[in-house]
């Protein structure tokens, strides 16, 4: 065999095995999608919603495989580690990636480094929820019932430096009555609980106490959104009680292993936007109370360099001790 064909065999051999050829024939199996957190909540539905709808955009299975604890650095720090081909996806959040690094010294990513983030989802508010039996029927009568009776207020949430264990910590912090954060593996455990009388105080977001919300179980008392809900218009905000700091929105974001080719990477994301702006699809996202919006790949990229700069400081300030 002559130099020449040799080089032009080996030369071939690298363009079949490069990132770029890999892409070509991608999906040619089912995907995986971690959802970080226990099945029933809000992630575990909305990731079920979109998945059921890229498995038909794409030809392949589209698979939601729960991997709970930690407020959802376990799932994450698999995903991390991952190999980066496309087949391994998760579902990652504010808290996840902005709130939970920045106090917490064992988890095992770097939310700027391990992921590249694929395509935003949209996002929810937070809210507080009391139990229907518990009397209490807002912020001020929370408070009054702390100092009255002299106790702390158990609050739960999805996970410590979680936004539900932050906006739980930053009202105690600054309503001045103590607070004891209990953390959960998932959302509904928290709701549940405050159903059975056994927490005073869920610190969630609003899709997933939404159907013990409407089933009239719980009772909501404050919201994180920038405006009252339409469904709610006798929900206040936080801002509105005086807490403008707890305006914010608990996003989600699909992301992916770093160093994922890039051409998968943008198919991703072109395909995920075009699931999200299905009728049917917006339509079951808002009826999970969850706001739907995209945005191009280098866009959500700086979005989410940017949230990080912004709430890991004040995670680390108001949670360091908490």
């Amino acid at each position: 065999m002559s130099d020449l064909r040799l080089a032009g065999l080996l030369i071939g051999a690298l363009v079949l095995l490069s990132p770029d050829a890999s892409a070509q024939s991608w999906p040619s199996k089912p995907i995986r999608v971690v959802v970080p957190f226990a099945p029933g909540g809000a992630v575990d539905r909305i990731g079920r919603i979109v998945a059921g709808s890229l498995t038909e955009s794409l030809g392949q299975k589209v698979i939601i495989e729960n991997v709970a604890g930690a407020g959802g650095l376990i799932g994450l720090a698999q995903v991390a580690r991952a190999e980066p081909d496309g087949y391994t996806l998760t579902i990652t959040s504010f808290s996840s990636l902005a709130i939970a690094p920045a106090i917490n010294p064992n988890v095992e990513y770097d939310p700027l480094h391990d992921f590249v983030p694929i395509a935003y989802l949209g996002g929810a508010p937070n809210t507080f929820v009391v139990s229907q039996s518990s009397g209490v029927r807002s912020l001020a009568d929370l408070i009054e019932r702390s100092r009255r009776d002299g106790q702390s207020i158990a609050f739960g949430s999805t996970g410590h430096g979680t936004l539900g264990h932050l906006a739980g910590a930053y009202f105690g912090l600054k309503a001045g009555v103590p607070v004891e954060h209990a953390p959960y593996k998932g959302s509904g455990m928290a709701v549940t609980d405050v159903v059975g009388g056994h927490l005073m105080l869920a610190s969630v977001s609003l899709a997933s106490a939404l159907g013990n919300i409407r089933a009239g179980t719980v009772v909501p008392i404050a919201l994180s959104s920038a405006k009252r809900m339409r469904e709610f218009p006798d929900l206040p905000t936080f801002r509105e009680l005086g807490f403008p700091e707890l305006e914010v929105t608990s996003w989600f974001a699909i992301c992916g292993p770093a160093s994922m080719p890039k051409e998968i990477v943008k198919q991703l994301n072109r395909e995920i936007v075009r699931v999200l702006q299905q009728p049917e699809v917006q339509k079951r996202l808002e009826q999970e109370a969850f706001e739907v919006d995209y945005m191009s790949q280098e866009a959500l990229a700086d979005f989410v360099k940017s949230e990080i700069t912004r709430w890991a400081p004040i995670a680390k300030s108001i949670l360091a001790k908490r």
